[in-house]
């Protein structure tokens, strides 16, 4: 029953676009300013399209990108309220195991949902992971105050239950000084051979580009994930931390999700400023315009997402384009489910929990 509702959405849309394309505002236009799409037919999105388009290559090695265009059947507050509150944990194709909201100034007991099953082939590669840390090899991505943490702790208790208390203990230390001191706080992944600054790392890749940091600018510099001009007001962030699976690994991250109302839009910042594997860190940036159709109003979403990952350095010509397009089929099953989230059926919900200045 969860996706009913996208399909009346749908079918209502599809009569009623007409009267959105009339009255709306000029969102095509601020979207063909800045985004990889020449042309956004409003129509085919309320229909129920997404748009996608894998980003230009740039000269940064480690990086890749893709744009997505979509619409929700719930205004810009709603859309934006439920990025932030959207909890995929058991939602078929997602693969998360764990989600929840950390709560300044945090602690041990925000991860009380966090659990290592050894009868599940990804959290066991995790597991065995973290045990190798005492040894002093590891694939995970660490600081070396994260490896001596791991290591001395996992040696006290080899176990599942044991390794995932020192998981909490680390992730909390990490998120606590997210908390005090935004990204400028973030530990390096210095534990390995080659250091890694992975937040300056996710600054250069923005620094190319150039028009979506500038149309972005209000939810980024307000983030401090980018640097601007004038006196723009620090935004106060949603935390959390989620386990999921990717490639048959299990990933730990820790994020921050900032909100920011703009004139009659809102624009939003899902930052992954840590990653257990598989990637170094990400962010996935949104500008959602109200659409008003007869008898409410519905939004119209530009979605970029941004990855920093060590894979694509090694990837060339039609790898990296293989990897782009599996990429955005993932991406774009996401944001199906997303739009099938019970949150985003009706105008209904209150939007005084949203993170807003």
């Amino acid at each position: 029953m969860r996706y009913g509702h996208i399909s009346l959405f749908t079918a209502a849309c599809c009569f009623l676009a007409w009267t959105a394309l009339a009255q709306g505002p000029d969102a095509p236009a601020s979207l063909k300013r800045f985004s990889d799409f020449p042309k956004v037919d409003v129509k085919l999105l309320l229909g129920g399209e997404i748009l996608a388009q894998r980003g230009t290559a740039t000269k940064f090695p480690n990086g890749i990108s893709a744009q997505f265009c979509f619409t929700m059947p719930i205004p810009p507050a709603e859309t934006a309220r439920l990025l932030q509150d959207w909890d995929s944990t058991g939602v078929s194709g997602t693969n998360v195991y764990a989600h929840a909201v950390l709560h300044p100034p945090g602690g041990p007991g925000d991860f009380k949902k966090f659990h290592l099953d050894t009868t599940q082939g990804p959290t066991r590669w995790l597991v065995e992971k973290t045990l190798a840390v005492g040894s002093g090899a590891s694939e995970l991505n660490l600081s070396r105050g994260d490896a001596q943490h791991l290591g001395a702790c996992v040696k006290k208790s080899p176990n599942a239950q044991g390794v995932s208390g020192c998981w909490t203990a680390m992730l909390a230390e990490r998120a606590a000084a997210f908390q005090r001191n935004g990204f400028n706080g973030v530990a390096p992944y210095d534990a390995a051979e080659t250091p890694f600054n992975q937040i300056e790392q996710l600054r250069s890749m923005l620094r190319e580009q150039t028009k979506v940091v500038e149309e972005l600018s209000p939810v980024l510099v307000g983030a401090g994930l980018v640097h601007g001009t004038g006196d723009a007001p620090r935004l106060t962030p949603f935390h959390y931390w989620s386990l999921f699976s990717a490639n048959h690994h299990a990933v730990v991250n820790l994020g921050a999700i900032y909100s920011v109302a703009v004139a009659d839009h809102y624009q939003v910042l899902d930052a992954e400023y840590y990653v257990s594997d598989g990637y170094y860190a990400a962010t996935t940036l949104y500008e959602i315009w109200p659409i008003p159709i007869a008898g409410g109003t519905a939004s119209l979403v530009w979605r970029g997402d941004f990855y920093v990952t060590p894979m694509m350095s090694f990837l060339k010509g039609l790898e990296r384009i293989a990897y782009g397009a599996i990429m955005i089929q993932e991406i774009k099953h996401e944001i199906r489910m997303f739009q099938a989230y019970p949150g985003a059926q009706a105008d209904t919900r209150p939007t005084a929990g949203l993170y807003l200045p």
